[in-house]
């Protein structure tokens, strides 16, 4: 796992940074000429290049650099090309609007990796470490080759308009402090600092618990292309009327029947002991790791809602604010604290710090019953951390049958959002 993590970390760093400007100005283009023009074609090859450049960095790193950690570098390759490759089938699909395809590329993937896993376990073949590392990288080449043959009967690309690299710098350069932050406290960071730390085992726990993480914030990056080219189209400093209606009705409505969806899924891994009798009883010790670590994805739900707001009203600097507290957090934890729990609540609650200041800086255009709601919300997120440090389950039942209340007078509020996500989106 620690071989994805790094992947997954030098792809974020190097690539990601150039997301905001490829999706605003490619959804921009792409009304404008239906097709994919030079705008948008060269930051994806500035992409690929770079990738490039990185991925012969880290073919050649053995020479220059020993680790701790035991690492090979052809494996972190091959992953850092696969993830590449996909992600710009993901960038084609969000520019040109063709979400259903984007939405089967973010399952297919797993899908076919799924379907390999049931036919190791029908031939009763062992699934050792590198069987797993094979099965994600054919289940993923796969998945690129099925659709980049569907894109190229659906997408055209035309060689016309211009390219102002100028221009991509300076949208980008503030992007690309955020993701060089960011990585600090990335969860395939903290991955890796665990492995070094604390082991391959305790790693491997803290590994499946944001796992799950990534598997359940799906319908969130099903969204968030849809969310980057609405607000690439309506957003403006004047335009308050659709940044109320989002962050009123649709972000409420969406994070209360999301919490209510992982409360059941902890209660569901706590007594029905799933990860057990799917992963063994040597996972059984995973336990109070996963449940601390679940309440985390509706924290990352709510920030892939937010992020788009800040990016579209050139207030980055929000975003880098954040992103620095929570990496002095990281890194205090680590200095400080043994103790694995510890850390893992340490970076839940600045976590949890990020998102109000977000929420603190959008106040403007949030109402009474905004504010009441998302307080009980974080609350209760709050508790849904908390719970296995307390063992007060008279209060989690409490609490429960409070939070089932609040989501029952809102039912009126979630329709109309449902009304207005089928409107506006």
């Amino acid at each position: 796992m620690v071989h994805i993590s790094i992947s997954i970390l030098l792809f974020n760093l190097l690539n990601n940074f150039l997301n905001p400007y490829i999706l605003t100005m490619g959804s921009k283009s792409f009304i404008k000429n239906n097709t994919i023009i030079k705008e948008t074609q060269f930051p994806i090859l500035l992409s690929v290049f770079i990738a490039g450049i990185a991925s012969i960095f880290v073919l050649n790193i053995e020479k220059y650099y020993q680790f701790n950690l035991d690492i090979n570098p052809g494996i972190i390759f091959i992953y850092y090309i696969a993830f590449l490759l996909i992600d710009v089938l993901k960038k084609i699909t969000q520019i040109s609007g063709n979400f259903n395809i984007y939405s089967l590329i973010l399952v297919s993937d797993k899908l076919i990796f799924f379907i390999l896993i049931i036919f190791f376990y029908l031939l009763s073949i062992e699934f050792t470490v590198y069987n797993f590392l094979n099965t994600l990288i054919i289940s993923t080449i796969f998945s690129f080759i099925i659709f980049f043959y569907i894109l190229k009967k659906n997408i055209t690309f035309k060689f016309i308009g211009s390219f102002n690299p100028l221009n991509c710098f300076k949208y980008s350069k503030l992007t690309f402090l955020i993701s060089s932050i960011s990585v600090v406290y990335s969860y395939q960071l903290i991955i890796i600092l665990f492995s070094n730390y604390f082991g391959t085992e305790t790693s491997g726990y803290v590994s499946l618990g944001f796992s799950l993480i990534g598997f359940l914030i799906v319908p969130f990056f099903w969204i968030e292309p849809i969310l980057a080219k609405k607000f690439s189209e309506k957003i403006s400093f004047n335009n308050t009327k659709f940044l109320k209606i989002f962050l009123n009705k649709l972000i409420i409505s969406i994070i209360y029947l999301y919490t209510f969806l992982i409360l059941i899924v902890i209660n569901l891994i706590i007594n029905f002991e799933i990860i057990e009798i799917i992963f063994g009883e040597s996972f059984k010790e995973s336990l109070l790791i996963i449940t601390l670590l679940l309440p985390i994805s509706i924290l990352e739900g709510l920030n892939i809602l937010l992020i788009w707001i800040f990016y579209n009203t050139n207030r980055q600097k929000v975003i880098i604010f954040c992103a620095i507290i929570r990496t002095i957090s990281l890194v205090f934890s680590f200095v400080y604290f043994t103790n694995i729990n510890y850390i893992l609540t340490l970076y839940f609650l600045f976590g949890l710090i990020s998102i109000v200041i977000f929420f603190v800086n959008l106040r403007e255009y949030i109402s009474k019953k905004g504010i009441i709601n998302l307080i009980i919300i974080l609350i209760y997120v709050v508790i849904l951390h908390f719970q296995n440090y307390l063992y007060f389950k008279t209060i989690n039942i409490i609490f429960f049958f409070l939070f089932l209340t609040c989501l029952y007078f809102n039912k009126k509020y979630i329709k109309g959002a449902y009304k207005v996500l089928k409107n506006e989106f």
